[in-house]
């Protein structure tokens, strides 16, 4: 009965760090929070962050019943393919083409998607780099067509350095800076022209209201974000890890150069969705590089003791 209630090293090995999604997002939404509550911003605003990070919390816990089927996973890619040109028929807001309505709810379907799309397109490529490419494409001409440029660049960086890793071909990999370079100069240069909402877009410009204390609590909160993507990669897939925690960096930084979204700390459904995706998998690959350590560490000990 004893094991039932307290596992042994090797069921402790097996739950990985479960409570990781929870504490690389917890600074963030609380700061997030507390500054809307702090300049008067309504509670039905902070009150869905609160929500949201509830939800996904409670799912990450729950993650090895949220196993995609591995055969087919990489028909996932039409998901996101789907969700973006669905923005299309959507109504708009000033031309801009970024938003799905459920409801009361408008999710922005770059945001909640394109880390999917990265880990799809990843396994994608080891059956085949044409299609791969091709849909990387697609998704680069949807993401200018919205307008995104902060999206279309964190995307297309990290496409950029998979592909430039995946080929030794210096004309290919010639071709392929050429392209992403062109189309992220074109994004950037085709800017919308949206007035930013100040508890989603500027909602570190709110932190320096409540005193410079918060407002470096905010920056490191967003800081933390990537880190353990970049910092921490599961072994077998440092490259993959590391692209999301490039993902992540480049739409912070996006940030200083526009009116963009600011993930988790700021107002919205569809970072949640996007971060969490992305944190569970990579909390999930850890898991894996542990169980797969821990016969090699047990059979190490034993060899040590006798």
């Amino acid at each position: 009965m004893a094991q039932k209630f307290f596992p042994d090293s090797k069921q402790l090995k097996e739950r990985g760090p479960l409570f990781l999604p929870v504490l690389t997002t917890m600074p963030a939404v609380a700061i997030g929070i507390a500054v809307m509550i702090g300049n008067e911003i309504s509670s039905y605003i902070w009150m869905q962050n609160l929500f949201f990070f509830l939800v996904f919390a409670l799912l990450s816990f729950f993650q090895r019943w949220l196993k995609p089927g591995e055969k087919n996973s990489v028909f996932y890619i039409f998901v996101p393919l789907l969700l973006l040109i669905v923005t299309f028929w959507a109504p708009d807001m000033n031309g801009v083409h970024r938003w799905i309505s459920l409801g009361s709810f408008r999710v922005n379907a770059a945001l909640a998607i394109i880390p999917l799309a990265i880990l799809i397109l990843w396994k994608l490529r080891q059956r085949s780099r044409r299609i791969t490419g091709i849909l990387t494409v697609i998704i680069c001409v949807l993401l200018l067509l919205q307008p995104d440029a902060s999206q279309l660049t964190a995307f297309a960086v990290p496409m950029l350095i998979i592909f430039w890793a995946g080929t030794e071909n210096k004309a290919a990999r010639i071709l392929m800076a050429g392209f992403f370079f062109i189309i992220i100069l074109l994004s950037w240069v085709n800017l919308d022209s949206l007035p930013p909402v100040s508890y989603v877009e500027g909602i570190v410009g709110l932190t320096g209201s409540l005193g410079w204390l918060w407002w470096a609590a905010g920056v490191l909160s967003l800081v933390l974000l990537p880190l353990p993507f970049l910092l921490f990669p599961p072994r077998h897939l440092r490259l993959l890890s590391r692209c999301l925690g490039v993902y992540y960096s480049v739409m912070l930084l996006s940030t200083l150069a526009g009116n963009f979204p600011v993930p988790l700390m700021g107002y919205g459904v569809s970072t949640f969705i996007g971060y969490f995706i992305a944190i569970i998998w990579y909390t999930r690959e850890l898991q894996n590089a542990r169980i797969t350590d821990f016969p090699r560490q047990k059979r190490y000990v034993t060899q040590s003791e006798s």
